[in-house]
């Protein structure tokens, strides 16, 4: 899910999602 967090470019925590 780093991914995520690499395109919204918000830190980790917003990984959960």
């Amino acid at each position: 899910m780093g991914l995520h967090l690499l395109a919204y470019g918000r830190p980790p925590s917003t990984s959960l999602r």
